[in-house]
């Protein structure tokens, strides 16, 4: 009775000191950080659509709009949303409100995994300040939150991980005490808390994949003796989390998102980065990349590293001897700590786009806990000086005043913002009230504390003001990024990228063969559909000051401009198609990231001799008919692999037998042809006296700011085609169209993300019902 009463205080205690500490969460306001406000605009976008019971979104705030939750998983603003609906607050408490819960589901799911893995022989006045001192110790760690560790990496925007740890930790529980008592309840918890986390956040349920298959090698009897048991367990995990996992395996080639490190990979080294190298050369031939790797592993022989790896494992687990749940812990740590420091799985498996430093939080949490109890240790060796309770509760005394005196710096917080430039951005929310509703605005996005200039703070501002914003929250959600960051190369070389590395500028400007460099920018402008622009930098001003053609300063109020794009009375004529070979062949797409840098290289070089058209891949629909292509387009422009030469000459011909002029892209075509061209440096003017021919010509195209995403679809049944900003073309369109994402997937994801937690929380009720017993 008394230890019971002891462990109510304990919570009770850490209750009011989180509720104390963690109140700015509490105060119904619109938070702050780094990636928070995007989150809480994924919020409200989340709480529009529930009200359809879908749990997938088309939204038009970003990138010109893109395809919301497909992959940033749903689970939190699902949380949030259903907060607002059953408790009678301001949708920003409800926000607010989430993220402080899962301050206490994460200290539970640490101390649950500590008494699971490493103290469950400990008496209990042993462990409460075990438990106590690791949950704080975690809290007040004061790194780079940008990380997604603790609380300073919730409070700038990764509070989502943060959920996902906790389910993360609760779920290896589950499972190691499922592999000590062989309890179905226990398994079935497993199964549910995990698919939950694939349904909270994608990097992190990698990790949790990682943290299982060290379970495996640690406990690898066990394992094979249930090895039944655990088929059923991850058979169900992929069955329940199938939604949310189709969309991010089968869509993944439509976001910006790609993997990026800054430190070594010492794992790619010792399997041979001679080998991978000529194995992703291999790629840009259309070789698949892993059977490249093997096969130059085999052929130089670099497999014998991966003998020998092996080997350095069976050694370090040797060095571990007992079978127990601290040898995991330790193995856990210790994996997750160099993972955050090795890059080498996005160099191998690129298309996972994992940031390795986040590994650190799970290593982080390991540390939290195996520092705690190696401390207690030391204690337990010295206890002749002082006595180990004693000893375990002044650490937990200096831990909590720690953690009491611990703030978290706020970067890019409203508090940093100075009257006078609240002043002058009350003033361009005034005139960005005058503006048409629903114009596209491109922001100038720079990483600067004065106004807490994050990629979203911008968006906020539009949003609430009825403005669409061209760029904003994450690259993951949309390639437009990756296209304008490296249209932005071109005159706002200073803006912020953030998330990609790609970098197509180098072919780009090597295509450039006029003089209008200047011009790029704006023509990339125009073709995204651009209204207005947004900026505050000198450099911003002096861009726009020295294009008077291009652009009209419209508002100015301190440093800050609103701009409207100018557009030229003239209208672009019939657009070019684009094809290539392999899908011509067998259907084989190009992707769409590949199609964008081709068309754009096209297009510098175009409008480097002042020809303006546009691009449209074919290859975004099967309904386009040859006859179609010959009334439809004024160009075909062909890619062909050289090594499929012959074939393509003759595919091309084929074209121009129809009277359709085809360019070739990568080959040169046939001497004198008057239908084949290629890039012959007389290219230009044969396109421009056949462009005079076409003037007369009803253009039937019509194209639309709105994100090309190939599950969207328009109400009346047309055909949506990417275009070469990224953005949908219609034959024959309307002057404004209703466009949609179809919602079986949608509502199975939200009856998921209730029934989930729902059966989570009562299959101890459940086992006890009759004829529902399942152990």
């Amino acid at each position: 009775m008394k230890q019971n009463l002891i462990k109510i205080g304990s919570v009770f205690f850490l209750g009011l000191l989180f509720l104390w500490k963690f109140s700015d969460y509490l105060t119904g306001t619109e938070p702050s950080g780094w990636d928070t406000g995007g989150h809480y605009q994924l919020a409200n976008v989340y709480r529009e659509s529930f009200g359809d019971f879908n749990s997938l979104a088309w939204d038009d705030g970003w990138f010109g709009g893109f395809a919301a939750f497909y992959f940033y998983p749903p689970f939190f603003y699902f949380l949030t949303t259903v907060i607002s609906i059953f408790l009678p607050v301001s949708f920003p408490f409800a926000f607010g409100f989430g993220i402080f819960l899962i301050i206490p589901l994460l200290s539970y799911a640490i101390i649950r995994f500590l008494n699971v893995f490493v103290l469950n022989r400990l008496p209990v006045f042993h462990r409460l300040p075990i438990y106590g001192t690791a949950v704080l110790f975690y809290l007040s760690y004061s790194g780079d939150g940008l990380q997604g560790t603790s609380a300073i990496g919730m409070q700038q925007g990764t509070f989502i991980s943060s959920l996902a740890h906790g389910f993360l930790l609760i779920s290896i529980s589950h499972l190691e005490v499922f592999r000590k008592t062989k309890s179905k309840e226990e398994g079935i918890k497993f199964i549910l808390i995990s698919s939950l986390l694939i349904y909270t956040h994608f990097l992190t349920s990698f990790f949790w994949g990682l943290a299982v298959l060290l379970h495996l090698i640690v406990f690898r009897k066990d394992w094979f003796r249930n090895i039944g048991y655990y088929f059923v367990f991850f058979a169900a995990i992929l069955i329940l989390s199938l939604p949310v996992l189709y969309n991010y395996l089968k869509f993944g080639e439509y976001t910006s998102g790609v993997f990026y490190g800054y430190t070594y990979p010492p794992l790619l080294s010792i399997l041979g980065k001679d080998a991978y190298d000529v194995a992703l050369a291999s790629t840009e031939s259309g070789e698949n990349f892993l059977v490249a790797y093997i096969r130059e592993l085999l052929l130089t022989g670099r497999i014998v590293s991966i003998f020998l790896l092996f080997g350095f494992g069976s050694l370090c687990v040797r060095f571990l001897k007992h079978r127990n749940g601290r040898r995991y812990v330790t193995v856990f740590t210790f994996f997750f700590l160099w993972l955050s420091l090795d890059n080498t799985f996005g160099y191998i498996i690129p298309g996972l786009m994992i940031h390795n430093y986040r590994a650190f939080d799970c290593a982080f949490l390991g540390f939290s806990m195996l520092s705690v109890l190696g401390a207690s240790h030391i204690l337990m060796r010295w206890k002749w000086k002082l006595p180990v309770q004693w000893g375990l509760l002044f650490l937990f005394l200096f831990t909590l005043r720690n953690f009491i005196f611990f703030q978290p710096k706020e970067l890019f917080s409203d508090k940093n913002v100075s009257q006078e430039v609240e002043f002058h951005l009350h003033e361009v929310e005034k005139a960005l009230e005058q503006l048409p509703k629903g114009s596209l605005v491109f922001p100038e996005i720079v990483r600067t504390g004065v106004i807490r200039n994050t990629p979203h703070f911008w968006s906020n501002l539009l949003r609430k003001h009825g403005m669409r914003n061209a760029l904003g929250l994450t690259v993951e959600s949309s390639l437009y990024p990756t296209l304008a960051f490296n249209w932005e190369e071109f005159g706002l070389e200073h803006t912020f990228r953030w998330g990609t590395n790609v970098s197509w500028k180098t072919l780009w400007a090597s295509s450039l063969t006029g003089d209008n460099e200047r011009k790029q920018l704006p023509e990339f402008l125009r073709r995204s559909g651009i209204r207005y622009l947004i900026g505050h930098t000198a450099l911003f001003y002096e861009f726009i000051k020295n294009r008077k053609d291009d652009f009209k300063i419209i508002f100015q109020s301190g440093p800050f401009l609103v701009i409207e794009l100018l557009y030229p009375s003239e209208n672009p004529g019939l657009p070019g198609g684009y094809l290539s070979y392999s899908w011509l062949q067998s259907k084989i797409p190009t992707k769409p990231d590949i199609f964008l840098r081709d068309s754009n290289a096209i297009l510098a070089r175009l409008v480097s001799q002042n020809i303006s058209m546009r691009i449209v891949n074919l290859e975004s629909s099967s309904d386009f008919s040859d006859k179609d292509l010959k009334q439809n387009f004024s160009f075909l422009f062909l890619s062909v692999d050289p090594k499929y030469g012959l074939d393509g000459i003759s595919y091309a011909k084929s074209f121009a037998q129809m009277g359709i002029h085809v360019i070739l892209l990568g080959l040169p075509a046939p001497p004198n042809d008057p239908y084949i061209w290629d890039w012959s440096p007389d290219m230009e003017e044969k396109m421009k006296a056949h462009l005079k021919t076409l003037q007369r010509q009803t253009n039937p195209w019509k194209f639309y700011n709105i994100g090309y995403f190939p599950e969207l679809k328009e109400s009346s049944g047309k055909s949506l085609y990417q275009s070469d900003s990224h953005q949908l073309a219609i034959v024959n369109g309307f002057e404004k169209i209703d466009v949609f994402l179809p919602g079986f997937r949608a509502k199975w994801i939200t009856w998921a993300l209730i029934l989930l937690p729902i059966f989570y929380l009562f299959v101890p009720i459940i086992r006890k019902i009759r004829y529902l017993l399942f152990s």
